[in-house]
């Protein structure tokens, strides 16, 4: 698969469901739950759900045996880390999720009619609520925000029946790292989980990674379904501030889009409605 940083083309009818804008930062220890709870009463209108989750382990991209190790913060304290928290729309659309060491914005559908907003609106709202988050921590004094690690993720949810009605036609649909799809096995496949990881480079530098993962499953109505995620994760470009973490977006939702063209079939680029970009 060749990836390029050109303008990626849009889609008028994409089989998307599913967007996450993520930061993760240094971990705040004096962030505690009622803050966190205090935060999302400024949302209240906006966000008037809330749900407690478990937390999210940190995630690192390094490279090679030269790469300087993660700083890894440890404390010993008799206080138990807070949960994650959701603050969640009425629809269920949209939701901020905040931890000691995480800010995620999403959108998502939920009855399977929505429309997508489009990257750029998703990325002001992140945006947006990320830096009244910034300012929030400042009042309370209980730290720097200092991100290390950016996140974009786009997830594909593309249902049985046309254009698929078996799990042997996925070569029909997605370009595989596999030299021909012509010899199959007699019996279908049970189920399918293809993944790929590729490098993100800047200027010569390794900064990150995408990551590509096919799998089938079902959705709660017990109908069947191929799940096609993609991910771009790296470092903030430029510092170690908002305006990194959204260059780094910037860079992301570019090379997804090039990387769903690339793994797409184009019989698939037409079902969905592809308008190139000049």
């Amino acid at each position: 698969m060749t990836l390029t940083t050109d303008s990626p083309s849009d889609f008028e009818d994409p089989p998307l469901v599913e967007v996450a804008c993520s930061v993760q930062f240094d971990k705040l220890f004096g962030l505690r739950s009622f803050q966190m709870m205090k935060f999302g009463e400024k949302f209240e209108k906006q966000f008037p759900r809330v749900e407690e989750k478990p937390i999210l382990i940190p995630n690192y991209e390094t490279f090679g045996s030269g790469m300087e190790n993660p700083r890894v913060e440890v404390t010993y304290t008799d206080i138990p880390d807070p949960p994650r928290y959701w603050f969640v729309s009425k629809s269920g659309t949209e939701m901020i999720q905040i931890q000691q060491d995480r800010f995620i914005h999403n959108w998502r559908k939920v009855k399977g009619n929505e429309d997508y907003p489009r990257y750029e609106s998703v990325k002001a709202q992140f945006e947006d609520n990320l830096s009244s988050f910034c300012q929030y921590l400042d009042q309370q004094a209980v730290g720097a925000f200092e991100p290390n690690l950016v996140e974009l993720t786009y997830v594909n949810a593309i249902p049985k029946g046309k254009p698929w009605g078996a799990l042997n036609d996925i070569g029909k649909m997605f370009m595989l790292s596999r030299e021909s799809h012509e010899e199959r096995m007699d019996t279908e496949p049970e189920s399918i989980n293809y993944s790929e990881q590729h490098v993100i480079e800047d200027a010569g530098q390794q900064i990150g990674r995408i990551y590509i993962n096919l799998i089938n499953g079902k959705r709660a109505d017990k109908s069947e379904v191929l799940r096609l995620t993609l991910t771009a994760r790296g470092i903030p470009l430029g510092g170690r501030n908002l305006e990194g973490v959204l260059r780094f977006l910037d860079l992301g939702n570019v090379i997804l889009g090039r990387a769903f063209v690339a793994f797409t079939n184009p019989e698939m680029h037409k079902m969905w409605k592809r308008v190139k970009q000049a």
